[in-house]
């Protein structure tokens, strides 16, 4: 298999092709055609051809077509690194092909380190494939890094870089079902201490879900966040959620629907599975509710207490009959009195979900 890329010939078009001109870029085609029958021994190259088609077709090797000169060093020194090592040999001919493609030292400098850099992170990646990285691939990613010639710190760079997407990306398979058990919890927690990941970063959008779906799994495993509210409780009383609320409710006391709008009944639903992707908005026609205020709920092992600037409400647990999530708030059902219709900008899951949680303990 060639080492260089070929170059499609043009063909001359218009007044080139009148006065017997070729297009400035057959050169490439010419110079790639020129190095592929000399790629066995490339110091064998003669200079002097090089310099012809330059002349030839009017161009200046040391400003025009940079990005050609790159690339064709960067094939030879791609076939060099196979071994992942560059001999004496394989310096000097990458010596004499930048020298006859008139690349400054700094062009040189970005193909090599770009190229070693590429070479560690592909083998960085595949150690960390498996979620592991062992003593053995340290050593051999220590021994790479020696043979490649790269700097120590762009080194660790790359490591800390792959091993971060590595953790990402497990990060990401544990949110897929959108919850987060405590055995995914030790994976991600040996992949981090395998990795040496301290405190792994997640971008703010995954780590929000991540956040959120293993606090889904806690509390449906019956392990409830704990609040301190600044209100009184009873004794032995505990609060597990606490959000901001409008609180409305029934102009008419007895309980004939549900607002309008699918949404999820969760009294006695032992089996419960909450989506919040499969609410949708309640209608809340003005002359069925009546805003009351906007305020703060809280739910705690005995009641739905809510608080505002002039009034508060309470309802006992064993005095809800049914509870009717929507992707806008929670309709409350209860025994007597009007029910409350509790409007969320936020975390209406989380305040479902625990509400189903601490009704499910009070009924066993």
């Amino acid at each position: 298999m060639p080492i260089f890329s070929t170059y499609n010939k043009k063909y001359a078009t218009g007044f080139d092709k009148i006065i017997n001109r070729q297009p400035r870029e057959n050169a490439l085609y010419e110079i790639s055609t020129l190095l592929t029958r000399y790629e066995s021994n490339i110091l064998q190259v003669p200079l002097e051809e090089i310099e012809a088609i330059a002349r030839k077709h009017r161009i200046d090797l040391a400003k025009d077509f940079l990005t050609f000169r790159k690339d064709i060093f960067r094939e030879y020194l791609r076939f060099c690194l196979k071994d992942y090592y560059l001999d004496w040999n394989e310096k000097e001919e990458l010596r004499h092909l930048a020298g006859m493609l008139y690349l400054s030292n700094h062009d040189i400098s970005n193909v090599l380190t770009s190229e070693r850099k590429r070479l560690f992170k592909k083998k960085t990646r595949h150690a960390a494939k498996d979620g592991i990285i062992t003593e053995r691939e340290k050593a051999q990613l220590a021994r790479l890094r020696h043979l490649l010639e790269l700097d120590h710190g762009i080194a660790k760079r790359i490591k800390h870089e792959v091993y971060t997407q590595r953790y990402q990306a497990a990060v990401r398979s544990a949110n897929a079902d959108e919850r987060v058990t405590d055995e995914e919890m030790k994976i991600l927690e040996f992949i981090a201490g395998s990795m040496g990941l301290k405190r792994p970063h997640l971008d703010t959008a995954t780590y929000r879900m991540f956040n959120r779906y293993r606090t889904y799994w806690l509390i449906e495993n019956g392990r409830l966040p704990k609040y301190h509210p600044g209100i009184i409780l009873n004794h032995g009383e505990l609060a597990h959620f606490r959000g901001a609320i409008k609180w409305l409710e029934r102009k008419l006391e007895k309980y004939t629907h549900e607002p309008r709008g699918y949404s999820h009944r969760i009294r006695y639903a032992h089996a419960y599975v909450f989506n919040h992707g499969q609410l949708e908005p309640a209608h809340i026609p003005e002359h069925e509710y009546e805003f009351v205020e906007s305020g703060e709920v809280y739910i705690t092992n005995q009641r739905l207490i809510f608080t505002g600037h002039s009034c508060n409400r309470e309802v006992r647990l064993r005095d809800i009959l049914n509870v009717f999530p929507y992707s806008n708030g929670v309709d409350v059902q209860r025994k007597d009195g009007r029910s409350p219709f509790l409007q969320f900008d936020e975390d209406v899951d989380l305040f479902s979900m625990t509400l189903n949680r601490v009704l499910m303990n009070v009924n066993h």
